[in-house]
């Protein structure tokens, strides 16, 4: 580790910053643990998550948030459907309150009925649906629901739009999919499908895979580039954007430095791979003291030097071990020279 020392510094130097970096600006909530889906990317399905199920209370959710002075972006989400949690109006209503710039929710989008979609309108900026199949057949396949629920998710994707389009809202729609060996051939559909629902974005996910029990529904790189390429040339006919959050796109993890994850029972998540074992919770300690902790400060040297076990296969950006010049040219050096050329 001694030897690596100046590298590992030149690397924080360059793409991360303070160990103890200030307050993150983005915090992920997770309302409930609590699914009505079986879908076959989950961590419920493969036995990484075993907790008991839980509901988020106002009283959880308000103790949480007012240890967070400098939100900007809070997003609502997580191994359960937000919308089994009976609060979750009110969590959305309280996130407005505190005057957060931007309001995400994930749902399945099986509950998003007129009556939520016309209680949530005026609080949230973004919402994002995982529909991960674009038939009945495929989206009941992976999803591990009936194929009805298919038809059902449409009609509320559509009355959503509709809504939306009626009250002149400024609401983002989003549908999303996570992309595996399972639903390869959907994608050819993707952008269409967004298209014809009038969604304003379609969102490319990664399977993460931390500990290989789903390395039978992961893409190659090829296959995944021919899917990135598809989906591109899609955007520009349908006029839908495509954005894709996957190590290949990503450029870098800043989880542990910009951004944290608060699970239901009020357990600070470091990263995606801490489900079952978090040792730090916001219902017994102060977040600050957490987020500056020998224990946080560790993960993030392991991050900078590429050691923190679950980095590897993470969608949220690569280590910097993986990072080839073309990634760094187009992601760095590019961006910076452009600017200077336009200055001059």
């Amino acid at each position: 580790m001694e030897k690596n020392l100046p590298l590992a510094n030149l690397k924080r130097a360059l793409f991360y910053g303070s160990l103890k970096p200030a307050l993150p600006t983005t915090l992920m909530v997770e309302p409930t643990n609590a699914c009505n889906f079986r879908c076959v990317s989950c961590s419920k399905q493969n036995g990484k998550d075993n907790r008991r199920v839980q509901f988020m209370d106002m009283n959880t959710f308000e103790r949480i948030i007012c240890q967070f002075q400098d939100l900007n972006n809070i997003i609502f989400c997580g191994l359960g459907e937000s919308f089994l949690n009976r609060d979750i109006v009110k969590m959305a209503q309280k996130a407005k309150e505190n005057e957060i710039d931007t309001i995400r929710l994930t749902t399945n989008g099986f509950g998003l009925t007129k009556t939520i979609a016309k209680s949530l309108m005026p609080f949230l900026t973004h919402i994002n649906i995982s529909i991960n199949g674009f038939s009945p057949q495929s989206y009941a396949e992976f999803n591990g629901v009936s194929p009805d629920y298919f038809n059902k998710v449409v009609e509320n994707i559509m009355g959503l739009v509709a809504l939306k389009e009626c009250s002149g809202g400024n609401l983002k729609v989003c549908l999303s999919a996570v992309l595996t060996r399972q639903n390869l051939s959907d994608f050819n559909y993707a952008v269409k499908f967004t298209k014809e629902l009038k969604a304003d974005l379609f969102v490319v996910l990664q399977l993460n895979d931390f500990d290989g029990r789903l390395c039978h529904l992961k893409i190659s790189r090829d296959e995944h580039n021919r899917v990135s390429q598809k989906l591109k040339r899609d955007s520009k006919i349908y006029k839908i954007p495509v954005e894709f959050i996957d190590s290949f796109s990503m450029s870098r993890c800043h989880l542990l430095w910009k951004a944290t994850y608060i699970s239901v029972d009020g357990a600070v998540i470091p990263c995606n791979g801490y489900f079952d074992c978090s040792e730090w919770n916001l219902l017994t300690q102060n977040f600050k003291d957490i987020w500056h902790s020998e224990d946080f400060v560790e993960m993030r040297k392991k991050v900078v030097s590429g050691k923190f076990p679950y980095c590897k296969s993470c969608s949220n950006g690569p280590s910097f071990d993986n990072i080839t010049f073309p990634w760094l040219y187009g992601k760095y050096i590019k961006p910076v020279l452009k600017k200077i050329i336009c200055r001059a």
